[in-house]
């Protein structure tokens, strides 16, 4: 989920170049190139009609059983603290919050009744631990950290394993347009004095999704570079 750019893209050629066959779902799926081992699913969570239609749209298009689900959508949308609207918020908790655990649920049932392992990475943010101007946008993420815990603890015994990655600033295109001024300002706070790149948080998407992880479960795991102790 979340595939069409940023940090959602590079994991997508990441799982590739490792030899995965990968499932990308996307509300942008044209923006996807098109690859070997590369199915895209449109998948738009803006506006959830029920689960039952998130249930048909993943039933018809994948076949195989997964080994890892990582959900990387994110949406910072409306007002601050005095002025988001509603719709704001829920869209929000649909695009953050809602979608992946309904992705996260209907693979979880899949993982049960066919007695196979299933690794589920959840992407939060630094806002859901330190605050944000738009708190739909915070308490959404943060969220998810309660849904990861309770997977982990509920389908441990079935090896379904669930974690939190919580990367602080990454250094993306949005990033990329800010002036120097911005930039230091923001960086001087870091203990480590620089951004993330995108491939160090792929490192650690990956790193839970895989094998390599195989006894970590129930975690969130920051990549702030101790922007946040």
């Amino acid at each position: 989920m979340g595939s069409s750019s940023g940090v959602g893209n590079a994991l997508i050629n990441h799982f590739l170049k490792q030899g995965w066959e990968v499932y990308a779902g996307s509300s942008n799926p044209d923006k996807i190139r098109t690859q070997p081992n590369l199915k895209v699913i449109p998948l738009n969570l803006k506006n959830i009609i029920s689960i039952e239609a998130i249930c048909a749209i993943l039933d018809a298009k994948v076949q195989d059983m997964l080994d890892a689900v990582v959900c990387v959508s994110g949406v910072s949308v409306g007002g601050d603290f005095t002025k988001f609207t509603l719709e704001e918020w829920q869209e929000s908790m649909n695009i953050n919050l809602l979608g992946p655990t309904l992705i996260a649920r209907y693979f979880i049932a899949q993982a049960q009744k066919n007695s196979h392992p299933l690794s589920i990475v959840f992407t939060s943010s630094l806002s859901a631990f330190k605050g944000a101007n738009k708190p739909q946008y915070a308490a959404s993420k943060a969220a998810l950290s309660g849904i990861s815990s309770s997977v982990a603890r509920k389908f441990g015994t079935d090896k379904i394993r669930s974690n939190v990655v919580v990367p602080g600033v990454i250094e993306t295109n949005l990033v990329a347009d800010w002036d120097e001024t911005k930039k230091h300002s923001i960086t001087k706070t870091i203990p480590l004095g620089r951004f993330a790149s995108v491939q160090e948080v792929v490192n650690i998407l990956y790193f839970l999704a895989s094998d390599e992880s195989a006894y970590i479960s129930g975690q969130t795991i920051h990549i702030s570079g101790g922007d946040f102790m």
